[in-house]
């Protein structure tokens, strides 16, 4: 797996939003043997894009399969893990810190009783290429390359609110004790 880290790159500017990028990691099928814990995190959100093959992801109290072409959304304070290591997954992960919504707490990207799975369909090509071309810059670390990662996540989550995030379907789930 590989992990990029971003500079603080926000400016107190009012006309943008205080959405920090936080991270950006790339796991390949190569990496399937990659340690993974149950955890949380206080103050971050993740959004994971899976880019190939299958599992199950735990959120909160429930498993949900997930499959090539979910976004998955952890919000800061929710538990969660990936079962990933029977089967080869290839994923995005985004890191946010400072995510405000107003009809959100502190660190949401969704409601906390929102379905955290949501299936991309058509928007999956794009949303690809977004998240890797944020990758590619904090790897290849380009003039500017925290700005302009921190504009395409800009745009990945201006994008997911408008069109993703309030079109999903319900996936099936599977609540344990």
């Amino acid at each position: 797996m590989k992990k990029y880290f971003v500079p603080n790159v926000r400016t107190t500017d009012s006309k943008c939003s205080n959405d920090q990028l936080v991270y950006i990691s790339k796991l390949t099928v190569a990496d399937r043997n990659h340690p993974r814990t149950m955890h949380a995190h206080d103050d971050l959100v993740e959004v994971i894009l899976i880019t190939e093959g299958s599992g199950d992801s735990f959120i909160g109290d429930c498993y949900f399969p997930i499959q090539q072409g979910d976004l998955i959304v952890y919000n800061s304070k929710v538990v969660h893990d990936e079962l990933f290591s029977s089967r080869p997954v290839s994923m995005y992960c985004l890191g946010f810190k400072q995510l405000q919504a107003t009809e959100l707490r502190k660190n949401a990207l969704i409601a906390d009783d929102s379905q955290p799975i949501f299936q991309t369909n058509h928007h999956f090509d794009l949303l690809e290429s977004w998240f890797a071309s944020a990758f590619t810059l904090l790897e290849t670390e380009v003039v500017n390359y925290d700005t302009l990662a921190q504009k395409i996540s800009d745009l990945i989550l201006l994008y997911l609110r408008g069109n993703i995030f309030h079109r999903s379907k319900k996936i099936p789930q599977k609540k344990i004790n």
